[in-house]
C-alpha cells in the first residue's frame, strides 16, 4: 500500500518471519511497518558513476540490501538495477523447458550485442546459465581479483567448480547442491556418484526399473551433458570424437526412452525415498533426512567417471568487459561475500560460501528442528 504527494512517499507492509530458524514462537510473528520517503533537498549521489546492473531471475532481499550498502557507502559510483532485458513469458506445461531455453538464449544474445556495442549492464546477477557470455569479449575473468581466497574461510571448491575453460567469469555467491538422494549402499566404486553401467545396474536392480532422473532422452541428455561438458569443451572447443561423448551418447540412445512413461500405481519402498532432488538450504536437507529416517546420502547423475552432485551458483555475479570501472564493480562483490552478507544470506536458508557462517546456520538449523517447532 502507498500514497504519495510532490514531497513524500508513505509506504505501507509487512516484512514476513523467518519461520524455518527459530526456536522462539515470539519470532514468528511478522512485522508491519509504516514508513514515510521524504524528498531530499539535495541528491546525496550526485555525481557519482553511474553502474548498471542486470538481475537474471529471482534476486533475494539480502542481495538488495547489499546494493543499498554499496551505494551508501562508495563516494564516487551508484549500482542502479535494470529491466531492459526482462523477458515476459507465458508458458504451458509440454512447452515449458523449450520456453525457457529459448527465453534465455534470446537474452544472452541481446546482452552480447549490447555489450559489443558498449551499451551493457556493469555488473551482471545470476547469469551463471547465461552459457554464451562466458568469454573473454564479453566478461572479465574474475581470477586475478580473488586469488587469495582462504580455503579456510570460503568453500573454494564451489568457486572452482564455476570456473568455464579455467576461467572464472561468474563468482558464485550462494550455492545449491543437487544429485540423486539414496542411501549410501547404493553409490557406485567411486563412492559419490555412478558410471554409466553402474547406474543402469541400480535402475534394473534396486530400483526395479524405475529411473528417478524420469525424463524423456532431449531433457535426460542434456542434464547429463551439463554435468560433464569439461570432458569434450576444452580451450574455448568442442570434441565430441571422443570417448566419453560417445560412452554418454550410447547410453541415452540405448537406455533411455524418447518420452516418459508414468506409472501412477508404483509401490515400491526405495522408490519413496530415493529421488532426483536439490538442495538449497538446510530445510532441503533436513527434509531429505526425515524421508530417509536419518540416512542419507547425495550422488552425483551418472557419468563417465562416477563424479559427484553437482554444484549450481543460482546466485553468481559477473563484470562485463566493457565495465565502467572493473575495481569499483569487484567491490561489489566483496560487499557479497561480506561475513555481514554472507551471515544474512546464511540466515534466510540459503548455502553460502563462508563456511562460518555456514555452520552457524547448520547449528541453529539443528536446534530449531530439534525443538518444538522443527
Amino acid at each position: 500500500l502507498e500514497e504519495a504527494d510532490d514531497n513524500s512517499f508513505l509506504l505501507c507492509g509487512q516484512k514476513n518471519a523467518n519461520y524455518m530458524l527459530t526456536t522462539n514462537v515470539s519470532k514468528q510473528a511478522s512485522e508491519f511497518y509504516i514508513v514515510q520517503l521524504t524528498k531530499a533537498a539535495k541528491n546525496p549521489h550526485a555525481g557519482k558513476t553511474l553502474l548498471n546492473l542486470y538481475t537474471n531471475g529471482y534476486v533475494n532481499a539480502t542481495t538488495y540490501d547489499a546494493i543499498l550498502k554499496y551505494n551508501e557507502t562508495s563516494s564516487d559510483y551508484y549500482i542502479a538495477v535494470t529491466d531492459k532485458y526482462d523477458k515476459a513469458n507465458s508458458y504451458n506445461d509440454t512447452a515449458v523447458n523449450t520456453s525457457i531455453l529459448n527465453a534465455g538464449g534470446s537474452m544472452s544474445n541481446e546482452l552480447a550485442m549490447d555489450i559489443i556495442n558498449g551499451e551493457g549492464p556493469d555488473i551482471f546477477l545470476n547469469t551463471s546459465e547465461l552459457g554464451q557470455l562466458n568469454n573473454d569479449r564479453y566478461l572479465v575473468d574474475l581470477t586475478p581479483y580473488f586469488s587469495d581466497l582462504s580455503i579456510d574461510k570460503y568453500f573454494t571448491n564451489v568457486v572452482e567448480a564455476s570456473r568455464f575453460d579455467g576461467k572464472l567469469y561468474q563468482m558464485p555467491i550462494c550455492f545449491s547442491v543437487e544429485g540423486i538422494v539414496t542411501d549410501q549402499k547404493y553409490a557406485g566404486s567411486s563412492g559419490i556418484g555412478f558410471t554409466f553401467e553402474e547406474y543402469k545396474e541400480f535402475v534394473s536392480g534396486p530400483m526395479n526399473g524405475k529411473d528417478v532422473l524420469g525424463t524423456g532422452q532431449v531433457q535426460y541428455f542434456t542434464g547429463l551433458f551439463n554435468g560433464m561438458n569439461d570432458k569434450f569443451i576444452k580451450d574455448g572447443k568442442i570434441d565430441f570424437t571422443c570417448d566419453d561423448f560417445r560412452e554418454l551418447a550410447k547410453y541415452v540412445n540405448d537406455i533411455v526412452p524418447d518420452k516418459v512413461v508414468t506409472n501412477d500405481n508404483a509401490d515400491i519402498d526405495e522408490f519413496r525415498t530415493t529421488y532426483f532432488g536439490s538442495f538449497y538450504g538446510m530445510m532441503d536437507y533436513f527434509s531429505a533426512l526425515a524421508k530417509q529416517n536419518g540416512d542419507v546420502t547425495l550422488l552425483g547423475k551418472p557419468s563417465s567417471d562416477g563424479r559427484g552432485p553437482m554444484a549450481i551458483a543460482y546466485t553468481s555475479v559477473a563484470i562485463s568487459a566493457d565495465a565502467a570501472d572493473v575495481n569499483a564493480c569487484v567491490e561489489f562483490i566483496n560487499i557479497l561475500l561480506s561475513d555481514e552478507i554472507q551471515e544474512e544470506l546464511a540466515l534466510s536458508e540459503h548455502f553460502v560460501l563462508n563456511r562460518s557462517s555456514f555452520r552457524d546456520y547448520g547449528m541453529l538449523a539443528v536446534e530449531c528442528f530439534n525443538g518444538p517447532y522443527g
